[in-house]
C-alpha cells in the first residue's frame, strides 16, 4: 500500500511539475512576444520621408528625412547604440506629444518643446545628433 502511495505521490509531483513546465514555456513565449513589440524599429540602411508609417514617431540620421531611420509608436529609455546621438530629422505621426532627451532614460532634461502631434522637421539645429531617448505622452512635457 505504501509503495502505490509514493507512485501515485511521484506521479501527482510530476504532473504538476510537467503542468509547471508547460505554464512557464507559454510565459516565456508571451513574454517574447511582448518584447517583441516593444523593440524598436532597426535602423534601415536608407530612408525617406515616405518610410514612416502611421501612427509612428520616426527619426532619421540625416537633414531631409534621410539614411538610417527608426520607426516606433512607444516610449523608448534608449535608442540603442547604432542610433544613439544620430537623429537630425523627425516625424511625430502619433497623436501623442514625444519629448526627447540627450540621455539614456529619459535623462538630461529636455532639449526641445516637445514635438506635438503631426508635427516634423527636417534638422534640430539645437538638437542634431544628441538624442539618446524619448517618451511619447498624452501632453507636452516640456
Amino acid at each position: 500500500m505504501k509503495n502505490l502511495r509514493s507512485r501515485k505521490n511521484v506521479r501527482t509531483s510530476m504532473e504538476q511539475h510537467g503542468s509547471l513546465r508547460s505554464r512557464l514555456t507559454t510565459l516565456a513565449g508571451a513574454l517574447t512576444l511582448v518584447l517583441a513589440g516593444a523593440t524598436v524599429q532597426a535602423p534601415a540602411a536608407s530612408a525617406s520621408l515616405a518610410d514612416c508609417p502611421p501612427h509612428q514617431f520616426c527619426a532619421w540620421e540625416h537633414i531631409n528625412y534621410e539614411g538610417s531611420f527608426i520607426a516606433t509608436d512607444h516610449s523608448v529609455a534608449y535608442v540603442g547604440q547604432v542610433f544613439n546621438d544620430k537623429a537630425t530629422s523627425l516625424w511625430n505621426r502619433t497623436d501623442w506629444y514625444v519629448t526627447i532627451y540627450p540621455d539614456a532614460n529619459y535623462g538630461g532634461g529636455c532639449m526641445i518643446n516637445s514635438i506635438a502631434p503631426g508635427r516634423r522637421s527636417i534638422f534640430l539645429a539645437d538638437a542634431n545628433d544628441r538624442m539618446s531617448s524619448f517618451a511619447i505622452t498624452p501632453g507636452a512635457l516640456c
